[in-house]
C-alpha cells in the first residue's frame, strides 16, 4: 500500500495525528484516473469530467428522504469518501476518509427553468479533488412548492455502472431493506488487484505492435484535435428500434458476437469517411470489471472503466471478415484493459501535446432510456421524478450507444462546428449497410459499404454539381476573373489556412507575376513549371502564368527528383 506524506509545511502535530485517525486507507489511483487528474490540473474553468443527475421532489420530505439514504449509500463504499492526494507524495493516491456527509448547497433560482440554471452553472463547476467527497448536491425549491435536487459526481469515482449499484441500494433504503444488503466490495481492493497483475512490458508489446506506424491523429472534418469545454459541445439522439435493432442481434448470434463488435465496426466505416482516410484510430470505453465478475468486482462501485485506443482498416476484405477481424482486435484489446492510455500514445508517433485520437466511443448497457424513471418499485419512489442526465467528456467529438437489452439509442455529442444530428444518421445509414451485408453478401469489400442516406448523396453528388451555366465562350478565364475583380474588388477570393487575399489583390500579385513572365520571353505556347506547396502562392502562380499568355505545368514539390526531371524535359 502507498504510504501518505504529509502536503503542507505547517500545521501542528495534533492536527497530523487528528487527519491520520480520520483516514481509513490510502492506496494508488487507476491509469484511468491519472488521466482524469492530469486533464482537472491542466484544465481551466470548468472541469470537463463532471457528471450530473437531476430529480424533483414533490415535497422536502421526500428530498430529505433521498439524501438520507444516498448518506446511507456513502458509508458503505470507499470510493464515494475519497478525496485525492498528489502534492507531495511519491505518486498521486485517493485517500479514504471514515466519516464523510454529502454536502448540500440551496441554490435560489430564477424563473421557470430550474433544472436548466442548474446544468448552465455546472459548466463553470470545479470540484476540489484534495476535499471529500467527489460528489456535491444542489437543491432549489421551485415555483410549484416542489424541490429540485441535483446530484453532481466526478468521473474519478463515477461511471455508468457504478450509477446502477448507487441506485439499486438507494432504492433498498428508501424501502427500508438496506440493513439487508451484501456486505460491499471495495474500489481499493480492485485497485490492488489490477495492480498486482501489472504487465506493463506485455502491453507496450501489444500497443507498439497496433500503433507502431500510426503518426496522424484521425481528426473527424474539421473538428480540431484538441480537447474542448463543455460549453462548446451539442447533443442529438436517435433510437435505433424495431427491424433494424432485431436483425442487428439475429447477425450477432449468427457470428457468435457481441452487438458491440458490429457497433464499433460501423462507427469504424462513419470515422474513415468523415476523416477522408481508410486507416482510423479512436477511443473505445472498456469496462474494466467484467474479467473479474467471479471474484465479485463486477458490483464493485467505483469507476471500473478504461479508455484505450482501437485502430480499425477499411479495406478490401469482406464486411463478415472485417467484423471478425475486430471481434479479434477488441478481445486483445481487453488483454490489456488496465494500460494507461499515455503509455498507449507513447508506442505511436504522435507525440503530446497533440491527443492520439480526436473520436471516443462508448458502447454501454443501460437499463432504461437515461431520462426515465427511476425504478419499477413505485412505492420506494413515489414523491420523485427523474429529470435529466447531464454527462460529457473533452473530445471534441464523442459517440455514444446505450444498450437496452432490446432497443439501442445513439448519442451524439460533438463540438459546435459539427452536426450531431447528420452523426446519428450516418451511423444509422453505415449499420443499414454493414447488417445488408452480413445479411446478404458477406464478402461484400467493407470498402464499398456507404454512410451517406440517400437524401444527402443526393444533395451532394446531383444538387451541388448542378453547375452549368452560362458564360461568355471567346473570353479566357483570367479574363473573367479581371471583370470579377473590377466589379468587387474587395470580396475574398481566396482563403488558405486563415489568410486570404482579395480579388483586387490577387489580381494586382498576379499581374507583377505576368509582367516579370513577359519580360522573360514568356507568351503563347510558352509553358511554364510551376513548383510549390498548395497556398495563396500557387494560385498567384497560376493566374500569372495565363495572365502572360502561357500554360503552367504543375509540379509536385513532393514527387522523387527524378519524376519531377522527366516531367521538365517531357513539357
Amino acid at each position: 500500500m502507498t504510504s501518505l506524506k504529509s502536503t503542507t509545511a505547517v500545521g501542528t502535530a495534533d492536527a497530523r495525528d487528528s487527519e491520520r485517525k480520520t483516514i481509513q486507507r490510502v492506496y494508488p489511483l487507476t491509469p484511468l484516473q491519472q488521466g482524469l487528474l492530469f486533464h482537472h490540473l491542466t484544465t481551466t474553468g470548468g472541469d470537463p469530467y463532471l457528471a450530473s443527475r437531476s430529480y424533483r421532489f414533490a415535497t422536502r420530505f421526500h428530498l430529505d428522504r433521498y439524501l438520507r439514504a444516498f448518506q446511507d449509500v456513502m458509508r458503505r463504499h470507499d470510493i464515494l469518501r475519497s478525496s485525492l492526494r498528489w502534492e507531495g507524495c511519491e505518486e498521486p493516491v485517493q485517500v479514504v476518509w471514515r466519516v464523510v456527509s454529502l454536502p448540500v448547497e440551496e441554490i435560489a433560482l430564477q424563473g421557470d427553468e430550474g433544472i436548466m440554471q442548474l446544468t448552465s452553472r455546472l459548466r463553470q463547476l470545479r470540484i476540489d479533488l484534495r476535499m471529500p467527497p467527489l460528489v456535491r448536491a444542489f437543491i432549489s425549491k421551485d415555483n410549484d412548492e416542489s424541490w429540485i435536487l441535483q446530484m453532481v459526481f466526478h468521473h474519478l469515482v463515477y461511471d455508468q455502472a457504478a450509477w446502477q449499484i448507487i441506485r439499486d441500494e438507494i432504492e433498498a433504503f428508501l424501502l427500508g431493506t438496506g440493513h439487508l444488503l451484501p456486505v460491499p466490495l471495495q474500489f481499493g481492493d480492485f485497485v490492488e488487484h489490477v495492480r498486482s497483475q501489472s504487465a506493463d512490458h506485455e502491453h507496450e508489446i501489444f500497443f507498439r505492435a497496433l500503433l507502431g506506424d500510426v503518426d496522424q491523429t484521425s481528426t473527424p472534418f474539421q473538428a480540431g484535435q484538441g480537447y474542448c469545454d463543455d460549453t462548446e459541445i451539442v447533443e442529438a439522439r436517435r433510437p435505433v428500434t424495431g427491424d433494424l435493432a432485431t436483425r442487428l442481434r439475429t447477425c450477432a448470434r449468427g457470428l457468435d458476437i457481441s452487438p458491440a463488435i458490429i457497433f464499433h465496426q460501423a462507427w469504424a466505416q462513419v470515422l474513415a469517411r468523415i476523416c477522408a482516410q481508410d486507416d482510423v484510430v479512436f477511443g473505445t470505453v472498456l469496462y474494466t470489471g467484467s474479467r473479474h465478475s467471479e471474484g465479485g468486482h463486477s458490483r464493485v462501485l467505483g469507476p471500473l472503466i478504461n479508455t484505450l485506443p482501437l485502430r480499425i482498416k477499411i479495406d478490401d476484405i469482406g464486411a463478415e471478415t472485417a467484423v471478425l477481424r475486430t471481434r479479434n482486435l477488441i478481445q486483445d484489446l481487453r488483454r490489456h484493459q488496465h494500460a494507461s492510455l499515455a503509455s498507449a500514445q507513447r508506442c505511436s508517433r504522435i507525440a503530446p501535446p497533440e491527443p492520439l485520437f480526436a473520436a471516443l466511443f462508448n458502447y454501454r448497457h443501460s437499463r432504461g432510456p437515461a431520462t426515465g424513471g427511476a425504478s419499477t418499485k413505485g412505492c420506494a419512489w413515489d414523491g420523485i421524478l427523474a429529470e435529466s442526465v447531464h454527462e460529457r467528456t473533452n473530445y471534441p467529438l464523442t459517440f455514444i450507444v446505450d444498450d437496452f437489452g432490446e432497443n439501442f439509442e445513439l448519442i451524439s455529442q460533438v463540438r459546435g462546428a459539427l452536426e450531431p444530428e447528420r452523426l446519428c444518421t450516418f451511423m444509422q445509414r453505415g449499420l443499414e449497410q454493414l447488417i445488408d451485408a452480413l445479411e446478404f453478401t458477406p464478402q461484400r469489400p467493407i470498402r464499398e459499404l456507404d454512410v451517406l442516406p440517400g437524401a444527402e448523396r443526393a444533395q451532394v453528388i446531383e444538387k451541388r454539381n448542378a453547375t452549368e451555366v452560362e458564360y461568355p465562350q471567346e473570353l479566357c478565364i483570367h479574363d473573367l476573373f479581371e471583370a470579377q475583380a473590377e466589379r468587387t474588388p474587395e470580396a475574398v477570393a481566396v482563403v488558405y489556412e486563415g489568410e486570404e487575399l482579395s480579388y483586387w489583390e490577387l489580381n494586382a500579385r498576379a499581374n507583377r507575376i505576368a509582367q516579370e513572365l513577359r519580360n522573360l520571353g514568356v507568351g503563347p505556347n510558352e509553358r511554364v513549371g510551376i513548383c510549390v506547396e498548395r497556398g495563396l502562392e500557387m494560385v498567384v502562380g497560376i493566374l500569372g502564368v495565363l495572365k502572360a499568355g502561357g500554360a503552367y505545368v504543375p509540379l509536385e514539390p513532393g514527387y522523387p527528383i527524378e519524376r519531377l526531371s522527366y516531367m521538365l524535359e517531357d513539357s
